[in-house]
């Protein structure tokens, strides 16, 4: 593929690609692809593995957009984020995980939108959810195009992690003020400093991305995301009350989620920490959001739901009508 015709005169990208990779050719090949695929072309691909292990597929592509950084040991996926921003040259910034993969227009009409429009921080889209080679349509409930203040929603649902580009500034601005943790959740973190920031984002309906759902993503791990999630959300304290009140709520509710799984473990004394520190924290009384948490049923379901891709659909859907929002 020959490069985008604006390539910057001074050899600097517009965009740099930032993997995340550990132990996966495969996916790390179809990422790395579709990276190099996309119809905006003025990109690096900066490829920071974990496992030691990729080399050869980064070379496989001989291409001198693909820059490969083996790390001397594994540093866990918050702290492989940092390595591969430090790395990265380029104007704009842009997670894709090793599993993920985006459609050709996912740059062009990204990029687009923060070429447009230079007060923007963040454009995202929607993504397609793959399971067994059956996509499913992921649509987040937003409102399209431009969002000012977005720390509510952001604390209410998040955004996908290979579904966004931002400008270097919003990382580096986030790196001072609140800087990623290696217990941390890396986009989480991301998209909350960037949010509280005052940084606004740009939402585009349209499944550009496509996020993999398989049984070994550290998404849908009960054994470490709760812990993580609630070091990162520990990590903000919000003036705004109704934000502050969200936080505080999620915090709980992944509480309550490392409790349960403390619990399957027979950890029973630290369950019994996690939930009175959950009933602390909880700014309302516990309801079903914390019922559900405790029971593990959202990673239960998605891995069940990996294994039965015919049915994700509905499942999703009946999900969204079962969970009632975190703050009624």
């Amino acid at each position: 593929m020959s490069l985008d015709p604006h390539t910057s005169a001074d050899g600097v990208p517009e965009v740099s690609v930032l993997i995340r990779a550990h132990s996966r050719p495969q996916g790390l090949a179809a990422a790395i692809g579709s990276a190099l695929g996309q119809t905006y072309g003025d990109l690096e691909v900066v490829v920071s593995d974990d496992s030691g292990e990729l080399g050869p597929v980064a070379a496989g592509f001989d291409d001198r957009r693909v820059l490969y950084h083996r790390n001397l040991a594994p540093a866990g996926p918050a702290a492989n984020l940092r390595h591969a921003a430090g790395r990265a040259r380029g104007r704009l910034l842009a997670m894709l995980s090793d599993d993920d993969r985006w459609l050709p227009t996912f740059l062009e009409t990204t990029v687009g939108h923060l070429q447009r429009d230079p007060a923007l921080g963040v454009v995202f889209t929607d993504d397609l959810l793959e399971l067994s080679g059956r996509r499913i349509p992921h649509r987040l409930p937003y409102a399209p195009g431009r969002h000012d203040r977005f720390l509510p929603q952001i604390l209410d649902h998040s955004i996908p992690a290979s579904a966004s580009v931002m400008r270097r500034a919003v990382w580096e601005e986030g790196e001072r003020s609140t800087p990623l943790r290696d217990e941390m959740v890396g986009d989480l973190t991301t998209w909350l400093r960037a949010a509280s920031a005052g940084r606004s984002f740009y939402y585009v309906p349209e499944p550009l991305a496509i996020t993999r759902v398989h049984r070994g993503q550290i998404s849908w791990s009960e054994e470490t995301l709760p812990a993580r999630i609630v070091d990162t959300l520990d990590a903000f304290r919000f003036d705004d009350p109704v934000c502050e009140e969200l936080r505080l709520a999620r915090v709980s509710e992944f509480l309550f989620a490392r409790a349960g799984v403390n619990l399957r473990r027979r950890d029973f004394a630290a369950a019994r920490s996690d939930i009175a520190r959950a009933r602390g924290k909880a700014p309302r009384r516990p309801g079903i959001r914390a019922l559900l948490a405790f029971a593990g049923l959202r990673g239960t379901a998605m891995r069940w739901g990996a294994a039965h891709p015919r049915v994700m659909g509905p499942a999703l859907s009946l999900w969204r009508r079962i969970r009632p929002p975190v703050l009624p």
